[in-house]
């Protein structure tokens, strides 16, 4: 996650808003953009805390990874869990969500620095692993899973939300189809022609300043993966199962009996992926030997 310093939008606290929320946003059916807090968090950690509480028997010791501003975490230890979080703060630029965790009791032994990659904290110590809108940002994704493999314990899980290559629009500009540009002049263009009809997130500024903010961070921040690269990634480390329907019906509960239907998994599932992305559950399993990748081990 390492790149040039760049201003980011104030309204960016914590996680990136998640696809759904802004999506409503931007089209007029919501009047503020919800900020996560630990007794007010928004749907996706609210459907990570819930997938907790479903292991509470186990009594799980839990990280967030990429935790932003740490209110899931809090709220999980609210609720009696052993939680902690992991983070970047994008190289010291959202220092605002480090100070947001602490006024929360959440201080530097519980959300702990990822520095160069590496999660400080010792082997097979995780129960469960969640991140939420974290793998799109990583620009080393290899190394980022090598590490939650490493810290989760044997059988350990991990429940991850993220958007894919394969989303139709591209959830932190509101810009359909730019994802699926060459960066440079193409998508460029490509921007100018949307922002031209009225798309975009008018959070990155106005003018010029849209441009040099939004597409800078597009280029710097973010790092879209199809579901086949990550599988590939993940597969040698964890088996794999894609719950996209199960979160679906808990983001649209009206319609969750919906889901019993013949053929009605499969369709949420096509529908999940192409308007905000994967969500994946995986188990860790036991490497035998080495990984190598591009002439370097992983694990």
């Amino acid at each position: 996650m390492h790149g040039a310093s760049i201003a980011l939008p104030p309204q960016f606290h914590g996680d990136f808003a998640e696809v759904a929320d802004l999506y409503l946003l931007a089209q007029g059916k919501r009047g503020t953009l919800q900020e996560d807090t630990p007794t007010s968090l928004r749907p996706n950690n609210d459907y990570l805390l819930l997938r907790v509480k479903q292991l509470s028997k186990l009594n799980p010791t839990i990280l967030d990874f990429g935790c932003g501003n740490g209110a899931l975490v809090a709220a999980a230890r609210a609720n009696g869990y052993k939680a902690y979080g992991a983070e970047t703060y994008y190289d010291g630029i959202r220092d605002q969500d480090r100070l947001a965790a602490q006024h929360w009791g959440c201080n530097d032994d519980i959300v702990r620095d990822i520095i160069h990659g590496h999660l400080d904290f010792e082997d097979e110590y995780f129960d469960l692993v969640v991140h939420n809108q974290v793998f799109e940002h990583i620009k080393d994704l290899e190394q980022a899973v090598s590490e939650i493999h490493r810290v989760l314990k044997p059988g350990g899980l991990m429940i991850g939300i993220f958007p894919t290559l394969g989303v139709l629009t591209e959830p932190h500009l509101n810009l359909p189809c730019i994802h699926w540009l060459p960066r440079g002049r193409v998508q460029m263009a490509w921007a100018r022609a949307m922002r031209s009809v009225g798309l975009g997130f008018s959070f990155w500024g106005e003018g010029e300043e849209w441009f040099q903010r939004a597409m800078v961070f597009l280029e710097e921040r973010v790092f879209f993966r199809t579901r086949a690269e990550i599988t590939m990634i993940l597969e040698p480390l964890f088996r794999l199962k894609w719950i996209e329907p199960d979160w679906l019906g808990f983001r649209v509960p009206k319609c969750a009996w919906m889901l019993k239907l013949p053929g009605a998994p499969a369709s949420a599932r096509a529908f999940a992926r192409i308007m905000a992305g994967v969500v994946v559950e995986a188990v860790k399993l036991e490497v035998i030997e080495p990984i190598e990748r591009n002439g370097r081990t992983v694990i």
